[in-house]
C-alpha cells in the first residue's frame, strides 16, 4: 500500500499458502489506484501494522482462495440471489466498467495488468449489459 493508502501495488503473489516475490508475468506488477472513499477501508483495516500481508490468516499465512470463496464471498452472493462467482468477477467488473466509461485503452491496459491486450477482449463483459448496447 502507498503511504496515503491510496494505491495498492502489486509486487509478489500467495500461491497455494506461500508467499512468492515474483508474479506470474512482469506485466502483472502494477500500481491500483483507488477511490478515497475505498482508500479509507484499508487504512482503517491496517490500522498501526507496518509489515506482514494485507490479508492473513490467524497465523500470518495468505488466504486460501477456497476458504475466502466459500466462507465469505458464496454466502453473500446467496444472500444477494446471485450466482456464485471467483476472484476473476472482480477483475471481469472492472474491465467492463472502464469500457462502458470509454477509459483511453492505456489506461484500462495499466489498470487490468495485462501483457497482452486481447485477453481483456476474453475478460469484457460488454456483450451481456444489454441496456448498456442499446444506449449506444
Amino acid at each position: 500500500m502507498s503511504p496515503d493508502f491510496a494505491t495498492v501495488k502489486i509486487t509478489q503473489k500467495a500461491w497455494k499458502s506461500q508467499v512468492h516475490d515474483f508474479l506470474k508475468t512482469d506485466s502483472g506488477r502494477r500500481e491500483i489506484d483507488l477511490h478515497s472513499s475505498v482508500a479509507a477501508m484499508p487504512k482503517e483495516y491496517i490500522g498501526e501494522r507496518k509489515s506482514g500481508l494485507l490479508f492473513c490468516s490467524k497465523t500470518g499465512k495468505p488466504l486460501q482462495q477456497s476458504n475466502i470463496l466459500r466462507r465469505t464471498l458464496h454466502p453473500i452472493l446467496a444472500e444477494l440471489n446471485q450466482p456464485k462467482c471467483g476472484a476473476h468477477a472482480f477483475r471481469r467488473f472492472r474491465l467492463t466498467w472502464l469500457r462502458e466509461n470509454a477509459v483511453p485503452k492505456d489506461l484500462e491496459h495499466f489498470c487490468m495488468g495485462h501483457a497482452d491486450q486481447e485477453i481483456g477482449d476474453i475478460y469484457s463483459q460488454l456483450e451481456n449489459n444489454i441496456k448498456f448496447r442499446k444506449e449506444k
